[in-house]
């Protein structure tokens, strides 16, 4: 009889478990149909709901893995990190683990190639630039330079000359000091030699033995005049038998402004004028002087290049600029320099194609870094759900078996205690809302049981978003229209 009882017990535990398999196969398909506010709505779910604990008693033998792994996956869907790789050559096979590593190769190669791309681009197009602008200015600076200068110089004499006539004397230490000392001191601080400086230290030698004292009714010495036609004579003289030289070209300069200073209104008014539109002419100049070689006063062409090639290599030279300007349009006193607009325009082409060069490979390097930040993103989302997913499938194995064993979901209530064994009493409680809450972990899910208490409550709460659970378990916007 013992045996024949045992036979009987085992036999009915055999049919409960056939019986729970059933149950579990005709329910893994989740088909709530109410809409969820950031919330699931249940209603219309009473079925699946009442035999809930049974079907996760059996969920590990045929059900509960096999509902929760597919939701869980939506929640992080695999083949949206294989599409971040993929405008980057990176082909959709690749495991989605290996993506952001692939991504931080090709940021390293993109962030490597910069610099000999500009490299490559400097030496064919950037030095061909240079050169034919460089070319250009050696030939035609001779009569550039020389025509605004014999212009000024000429309409500096006749001024010079209309004050002579008027009588009127220089200050004697103001032109020996700001005239011809600063002149020498420029001269040997840019390397001139001293033995062509001779001529110009002698001319501040004659300069001084022309000046003469003007004294008070006391015999005190008040000022140190010089005549403005012995003035004019010396620094002129000067100027003219040294046409080119450096030295002269700053001696103008200095001359111009000392004689505006000393002049009477009205030839001070024309003067002024003049050197307004001789100084960006003048600036020029200078700036190309200290290109040339002090010895020879030719254009060292080395550096005349890197000049030229370091405007179009750094940020906006506006002195450059204008300077490049001046000689491609001319400005002022000044004429342009014969087919240097061609150069000119051609090399400013060349700035703006490297810069844009530049600009493009850093950008693609910036993407290729938003890409990698955006795939390691999701695939820490993947890892996480993953081993949700590995925990909650071991669980509800263990569930089953103790079902099985203790009469089915009744014993559910028996270890509600265990940490595991209340992830799968949610589940048990309310599939809707784990289903949910597996897919949006960052939200309060509320649910609803009937159709009325959810419209009331999105009326109480016309800012929450609502959601509607597909036939698939998948959340999806709720659309009231």
């Amino acid at each position: 009889m013992a045996d024949r009882a045992a036979l009987l017990k085992r036999k009915a535990l055999l049919e409960r478990k056939v019986a729970l398999e059933q149950q579990i196969s005709t329910q893994s398909e989740v088909t709530p149909t109410t809409p969820q506010s950031n919330q699931v709505d249940t209603s219309g779910s009473d079925r699946l709901l009442a035999g809930a604990g049974l079907a996760v008693a059996g969920a590990g033998a045929l059900g509960a893995r096999k509902i929760a792994q597919p939701f869980l996956k939506r929640g992080v869907d695999t083949r949206a990190i294989q599409q971040i790789g993929k405008p980057f050559g990176i082909p959709t096979d690749v495991p989605p683990s290996f993506v952001p590593e692939r991504l931080g190769e090709l940021q390293t190669q993109a962030k490597q190639a910069i610099k000999p791309a500009i490299a490559d681009f400097d030496e064919t197009v950037l030095k061909t630039s240079v050169k034919d602008l460089t070319q250009t200015i050696e030939t035609g600076q001779g009569e550039w330079l020389k025509k605004p200068t014999i212009k000024y110089g000429k309409t500096l004499d006749a001024l010079s000359s209309e004050m002579a006539n008027r009588g009127i004397q220089l200050n004697g230490d103001e032109l020996d000091i700001d005239v011809v000392s600063k002149t020498i001191d420029d001269a040997r601080a840019r390397g001139i030699p001293e033995e062509k400086l001779k001529s110009l230290v002698k001319l501040r030698k004659d300069i001084k033995k022309d000046i003469s004292p003007i004294r008070d009714a006391k015999g005190k010495v008040i000022r140190r005049n010089i005549n403005l036609t012995k003035a004019k004579g010396r620094v002129s003289g000067y100027i003219n038998s040294n046409q080119g030289n450096p030295t002269a070209n700053m001696m103008r300069d200095r001359w111009g402004l000392f004689l505006e200073k000393s002049a009477p209104e009205d030839i001070q008014i024309k003067l002024a004028e003049l050197n307004k539109s001789y100084e960006p002419f003048a600036q020029a100049r200078r700036t190309l002087t200290k290109i040339k070689d002090p010895r020879t006063g030719k254009y060292d062409t080395v550096k005349l290049n890197r000049y030229l090639s370091n405007y179009v290599k750094q940020a906006e030279d506006t002195g450059t600029k204008d300077i490049l300007r001046m000689l491609s349009e001319g400005e002022g006193i000044a004429e342009p320099v014969p087919g240097a607009k061609s150069g000119v325009a051609k090399l400013e082409s060349t700035k703006s194609n490297r810069d844009a060069l530049k600009i493009k490979m850093n950008k693609q390097v910036d993407r290729i870094s938003t890409a990698r930040s955006k795939a390691k993103l999701l695939s820490a989302k993947i890892a996480r759900s993953n081993q949700r997913i590995k925990v909650r499938g071991n669980v509800t194995k263990g569930v089953v078996k103790a079902g099985l064993l203790f009469g089915g979901a009744k014993f559910l209530s028996g270890l509600a205690v265990a940490p595991q064994i209340l992830q799968a009493a949610n589940f048990a409680k309310d599939p809707q809302k784990w289903l949910a809450e597996q897919q949006m972990p960052d939200k309060d899910i509320k649910t609803f049981k009937s159709r009325d208490k959810f419209e009331k409550w999105r009326k109480d709460n016309p800012g929450a978003d609502s959601f509607l659970m597909d036939k698939s378990g998948q959340m999806v916007p709720f659309n009231p229209a």
